[in-house]
């Protein structure tokens, strides 16, 4: 990874007279692409998912790869994920608004929809359909990234040159979630999509809220996604 400290002049200088949100984007990410000695930048930032709409309303020609994965897979990998806040409900909130943005968006001619099990699964070919998608020519050097599962582990993300992209474990988050954090994850997604309204966002909020009170007290715990649970019924 590219060291900024040393451009951190020039990095203030591309942002300090920005006129809007564009000017700011651009100064910033251009000079973070030359930095890094690239010609073009792209933006991965997985919560930008819920921000579409004023993404466009910034850059109307932008490309977006909306890439999906598996929700207790997904859920396993926040919550071991050392850099990343999140406790369970937190986690299983933002997954559950994340998955209605990916079914809300589905046709939109400058969004792409990957599931990111049939990503990994062939690489290869869904590579080429994203780089004829985005302009970009494909490079054999795109199917060895060297990134070593750093979504499971403490720490800084390890690299190396020649790690490809490796398929993934439909079970990996058994080792991370309890069997009742399992299945609360399959209740909460296993209900009817509702429109998004602000009536269907509450009563999307309250069924998982009731989900939760119910699974908790099933359990006999007050928090489920903490170590430190402790037996009490909620009211």
């Amino acid at each position: 990874m590219t060291d900024v400290a040393p451009h951190r002049d020039a990095l203030h200088t591309a942002v300090a007279e920005a006129r809007d949100y564009r000017d700011f984007a651009d100064g910033f990410f251009e000079e973070m692409a030359g930095i890094a000695g690239k010609p073009r930048w792209g933006e991965k930032t997985p919560l930008h998912a819920l921000y579409l709409p004023q993404i466009f309303a910034v850059y109307p020609e932008a490309k977006v790869v909306f890439l999906m994965r598996e929700a207790k897979n997904t859920l396993a990998s926040t919550l071991k994920s050392g850099h990343v806040g999140f406790g369970f409900f937190d986690a299983l909130a933002i997954y559950m608004r994340v998955h209605r943005e990916w079914r809300r968006c589905a046709g939109e001619p400058s969004i792409v929809r990957l599931r990111y099990e049939e990503f990994v699964a062939d690489p290869e070919a869904h590579l080429r359909a994203i780089c004829d998608f985005i302009g970009e020519e494909f490079e054999p050097a795109m199917l060895a990234p060297g990134m070593i599962d750093s979504s499971y582990r403490e720490g800084v993300m390890d690299r190396q040159p020649d790690i490809a992209i490796m398929p993934d474990d439909p079970l990996k988050w058994q080792g991370v979630l309890t069997p009742a954090q399992a299945s609360l994850i399959d209740r909460a997604l296993s209900g009817p999509v509702l429109p998004i309204t602000r009536f269907g966002y509450l009563l999307a909020r309250t069924r998982l809220t009731l989900a939760i009170r119910i699974a908790k007290n099933r359990a006999g715990f007050f928090h489920l996604g903490s170590r430190r649970t402790r037996r009490r019924k909620c009211v």
